[in-house]
């Protein structure tokens, strides 16, 4: 049995370009099918007739320290414009304050419902001669490898 069934709707085909009028069968967090017949059962249908659904947009290179805010602040103003999901690279804040930096904008991030993803930064600092706060290897990263929040490295550059 699937948590929701919605009915009604216009929903964005991303591929065509099109809005269709169809069904969306969200299980959990998933959408598991948009099927108008579906042979599924949900325990709950939300008529949506005449609204449009869209997806999220995703901004997959993002530094939010550039933005001079938190990542919870950031999330109140993407959000209004229909961005759901951010990959971060904080490679600036890293820089300087090192993992305790990274580590600070990921629990920032926990207060919004913006998704905020991390890439970590592979090279702190990213030519020998600068002066910085933090220099980072592999080793000081291993701690943030488990956080969910974590989703690989970020770009090279030196």
């Amino acid at each position: 049995m699937i948590d929701l069934e919605i009915t009604g709707a216009h929903v964005l085909n991303v591929y065509t370009r099109q809005f269709e009028e169809t069904s969306l069968w969200i299980d959990g967090d998933k959408v598991v099918s948009r099927l108008k017949d579906a042979p599924l059962v949900a325990r709950q249908t939300l008529d949506l007739t005449g609204k449009y659904i869209v997806p999220g947009f995703i901004d997959a290179h993002v530094h939010v320290e550039s933005a001079q805010v938190t990542p919870s602040e950031i999330g109140k103003i993407l959000l209004k414009h229909g961005v759901t999901t951010i990959v971060a690279d904080p490679h600036e804040l890293a820089n300087v304050a090192g993992v305790a930096g990274i580590q600070y904008l990921i629990d920032d991030a926990k207060q919004t419902p913006l998704d905020v993803r991390y890439m970590l930064p592979s090279s702190v600092p990213c030519v020998p001669f600068d002066h910085n706060g933090a220099t980072l290897t592999a080793a000081d990263l291993r701690p943030l490898y488990a956080q969910p929040e974590v989703n690989g490295l970020a770009e090279v550059m030196d």
